[in-house]
């Protein structure tokens, strides 16, 4: 674990307009999300590795660049977010707890153009703004932020240590197996185009990946923690409205932009 939290470390960009804030300043409560939400990401990285080889760190810039756009409209600026790319074919994208998001190398593929790559990023971001993972493996707080790690280190490391254990696999098993459920994914689509239209972002562009996504999850190719795609693409074309045209100038700056990375994109390494 201590190899993928250094691993961690290196991989990961941080936001720039959500600067670290000093650690007395934090609440408890977000230092045990972060805590939480480390040791997750460790483990996906541990799994799926990050995209190696040339051009992997202009990728890596790439997405936090994008990503950081759209973080001042979040709701969140106590948390440092930081995005990477996981390699691997698998078509998907995580949020860790804490501001860990994280995007595929075969999503990556499928997405056409910069504002299809914001909305996916202002989905995962959504789920850190509405602590959805949280409140499924964070312990239900009865008491002070923060007393619940502070009894667990009264009992000894090793009540802390299994006690992390069972929330980090808890995080995990949601991330990778179940799936956060329709209802939230439904939340994080409508935050993600809140969040992406803020930034300039075409708000309609989530909505057409899902439609290309759809095709591939009636086919078998994407993961089962996808929840169905017919309801979320109505319940998003209901209340996406119309963003700036496609055919406008900065539209044009970011598809170049897009196009210029993904030319470089890297080899993924088996």
């Amino acid at each position: 674990m201590r190899a993928f939290s250094f691993v961690l470390l290196l991989g990961f960009t941080a936001c720039a307009t959500t600067p670290e804030l000093e650690p007395d300043t934090r609440t408890q409560e977000l230092k045990d999300e972060i805590r939480v939400g480390r040791e997750i990401a460790s483990r996906i990285i541990g799994q799926y590795g990050l995209i190696p080889g040339e051009g992997s760190q202009e990728l890596t810039e790439y997405v936090n660049l994008v990503g950081t756009s759209l973080v001042p409209h979040s709701g969140r600026p106590e948390v440092s977010y930081r995005f990477a790319v996981l390699n691997t074919e698998e078509i998907n994208a995580f949020a860790a707890p804490g501001g860990y998001l994280f995007v595929t190398y075969g999503l990556l593929k499928v997405i056409q153009n910069e504002d299809e790559l914001a909305g996916v990023l202002g989905h995962e971001i959504a789920h850190i703004t509405e602590r959805h993972l949280n409140r499924e493996v964070l312990p239900k707080r009865q008491v002070e932020a923060g007393e619940i790690f502070t009894r667990m280190l009264s009992r000894g490391s090793s009540d802390l240590a299994f006690s992390m254990t069972r929330m980090v696999q808890a995080g995990l098993e949601i991330l990778l197996e179940k799936g956060l459920g329709p209802e939230r994914e439904h939340e994080a689509d409508l935050g993600g185009v809140i969040y992406a239209s803020a930034a300039g972002y075409e708000p309609r562009a989530l909505g057409s990946l899902l439609s290309r996504l759809e095709k591939r999850a009636s086919e078998g190719r994407l993961p089962k923690t996808h929840p169905p795609f017919p309801e979320r693409i109505a319940k998003l074309s209901a209340t996406t409205p119309e963003g700036p045209a496609s055919s406008s100038k900065t539209f044009r700056i970011r598809m170049k932009r897009f196009q210029e990375v993904m030319a470089k994109l890297p080899r993924r390494s088996s």
